[in-house]
């Protein structure tokens, strides 16, 4: 049995020996701790465990495993060495070293001049995690563990990748450049890479020096692009993020000049574009008039309308804003409208005025719309000249004048506008139409051969006289005077030869002031009187002669053959007996006693009247 005391001085010489014991490791040494010959403690790192047995050698040592340089290249073959050495110093020249990388790859190599070399390729830029686990067969040595770390480093330079541009707009092919140089700015001509962008993959390739490629980004706020040069012999793998900020893009409202007219419907018209001039499909736009808000429209192919009627002739000013969406901001556009009086039209109703004749001049004013103007004055103008202003009515004007002359006349009718509406003219001219005229014959009583004297009087349509023109005196058609109208009358003196219906026509001529007129007529020509003169009876050779005279009502004897009729003592005697020329000359074949009564007469015919004599002897 091993004694108390020498139980104890093994202990202080264990604890003397891990004092003095050097690990030149940049992770944490595990030794293990011997309790007794018999017996070592479990030591346990990761998944490795060390178990020892109970050792026959009471002189048994424990062991150093100091590591060397822990920084290597990557892929290629290193070699790990590290040192094996007794607790007293002494390399150990027997046992192996069981390598664990990574809790997974374990290699074994043998210990020989306290040296064991491990030989490995790491493939990864990575640190790397080995557990080097010591073992003898012997009895001289207990086992012993060290946990260590790798550095692997790639020995290729980096690069330095430049991206631009680090801000942008929604909706907006933005052209990204990444620039790849060295660190004396060279341009990297070849290699590849790839790009992400919010996690999205894009594999390029390297061209002079860059990589240009499109993008779109489809909404607001920082976009996380992360670019991986993938390396080449030359130069190693390298990755850069970089935030690019978005933004909306801004906008332009542009609204269309209009000349809106007083009470007629206006197209308020905008157009609203992004920043590199593409019409905008969506969004609102919202009309203030006067700073009033007016109404709300959709944006529709980059355009909104709105139709708008404003009842009175003034300034207003117009804003139209562009709302924005997800992907614009807000524009707005002012302007100011000068509404348009409305334009208005002056018809005038073509009449035919008649010389010295009250006439209505008519005349209505109606607007663009086709509807009454209510207000304003209208101004008369004849040849030129003022005549009168009037109020309109409802629209309307009437103007009562005369026209003194029958002659093509200007007439000339403005309304003269006011705040509200235009001024419109309108012109005509009127041509004066000649006033009528009525003529009028006296009653006569003509009487064939008998002098008489036709009195006519010539008036105008207001029954004024006329003082001027002529008139012609027709019989039967056939002109037989013409005379000169002398206030209002002409006299002609006329015989008619003959008895029996005559035509009259009389014609006042007219001139560039008067119609003619005319009137038409049968005349009753009453027939000539006669008369019986130097009666003279004679008594000779058993007869009786009678002779006379048969004159007209101007003594003078007639001409026609007349027939006459002779009684004695209330007997016909002769009967329709025609005598020639008025001369009688009748034969009785007897002789008639003293204070025998005769009656001559004549009988009517169609120029003379009868008539009859009284004769007693």
């Amino acid at each position: 049995m091993i004694s108390k005391k020498y139980i104890l001085l093994l202990l202080l010489l264990i604890l003397l020996i891990t004092s003095i014991t050097t690990v030149n490791s940049t992770n944490i040494t595990n030794n293990t701790q011997l309790k007794n010959n018999h017996e070592i403690n479990n030591t346990q790192h990761d998944t490795t465990q060390i178990n020892t047995k109970t050792m026959k050698n009471t002189n048994k040592e424990y062991v150093n495993i100091i590591t060397g340089k822990l920084v290597t290249q990557v892929n290629k073959t290193s070699n790990i060495t590290l040192q094996i050495t007794s607790q007293y110093k002494r390399p150990v020249n027997t046992g192996q070293v069981t390598y664990t990388i990574n809790n997974n790859t374990k290699i074994t190599n043998n210990v020989k001049k306290g040296i064991t070399i491990l030989q490995y390729k790491f493939n990864k830029t990575q640190p790397y995690n080995i557990t080097a686990i010591y073992h003898d067969n012997t009895d001289n040595y207990y086992d012993g563990i060290q946990q260590f770390q790798v550095n692997i480093i790639d020995p290729r330079p980096t690069i330095n990748m430049i991206i631009t541009p680090t801000n942008t707009t929604t909706q907006t092919t933005t052209t990204i450049t990444i620039n790849y140089q060295d660190t004396y700015k060279n341009h990297i001509e070849n290699g590849t890479t790839q790009i992400k962008i919010d996690k999205k993959e894009l594999n390029t390739q390297i061209e002079h020096g860059q990589t240009i490629l499109k993008y779109q980004f489809n909404k607001t706020g920082n976009h996380i692009i992360q670019v991986t040069y993938h390396g080449n012999t030359q130069y190693k793998t390298s990755t850069i993020t970089k935030t690019i900020q978005v933004t909306k893009q801004t906008t332009k409202t542009i609204i269309t000049k209009v000349n809106p007219v007083k009470d007629t419907t206006t197209t308020l018209h905008a157009i609203i574009k992004d920043q590199y001039g593409n019409k905008i499909n969506n969004g609102t736009a919202t009309y203030y008039i006067n700073g009033v808000k007016e109404t709300t429209k959709t944006v529709k192919n980059g355009e909104v309308k709105y139709n708008k009627t404003f009842d009175t002739a003034r300034l207003r000013n117009l804003t139209i804003r562009y709302n924005g969406d997800n992907n614009h901001q807000a524009s707005v556009d002012k302007i100011t409208l000068h509404i348009q009086k409305i334009n208005t039209t002056t018809k005038i109703t073509r009449t035919n005025p008649v010389k010295d004749t009250t006439t209505t001049l008519h005349a209505i004013i109606i607007d663009y719309n086709g509807k009454l103007v209510s207000s304003g004055t209208v101004t008369c103008y004849i040849n030129g000249k003022k005549t009168i202003t009037k109020n309109i009515t409802n629209g309307k004007i009437q103007y009562n004048t005369q026209f003194t002359k029958a002659q093509p006349t200007n007439l000339t009718i403005r309304y003269n506008g006011n705040t509200q509406y235009n001024p419109s003219v309108n012109k005509i001219t009127l041509y004066i139409q000649k006033i009528n005229t009525t003529t009028t014959l006296k009653q006569i009583k003509p009487v064939k051969g008998n002098n008489i004297t036709l009195n006519m009087t010539i008036k105008d349509a207001n029954n004024k006289k006329v003082s001027n023109g002529t008139v012609t005196i027709y019989i039967h058609g056939k002109k037989v005077a013409t005379k000169t109208v002398k206030n209002g009358q002409v006299q002609c003196p006329i015989i008619f030869p003959t008895a029996g219906q005559k035509n009259l026509t009389i014609r006042y001529n007219g001139d560039t002031q008067y119609k003619p007129s005319i009137i038409t007529m049968s005349l009753t020509i009453q027939k000539a009187t006669t008369k019986i003169t130097n009666t003279k009876i004679t008594k000779k050779n058993n007869k009786t002669i009678i002779n006379a005279i048969i004159n007209d009502n101007h003594g003078k004897q007639v001409t026609l053959n007349t027939a006459i009729t002779i009684k004695v003592n209330n007997k016909i005697v002769i009967s329709n007996k025609y005598v020639v020329n008025g001369k009688i000359n009748m034969v009785i074949n007897r002789i008639y006693p003293r204070n025998t009564s005769y009656l001559i007469k004549t009988l009517e015919n169609s120029q003379y009247k009868s008539t009859t004599v009284s004769i007693k002897t």
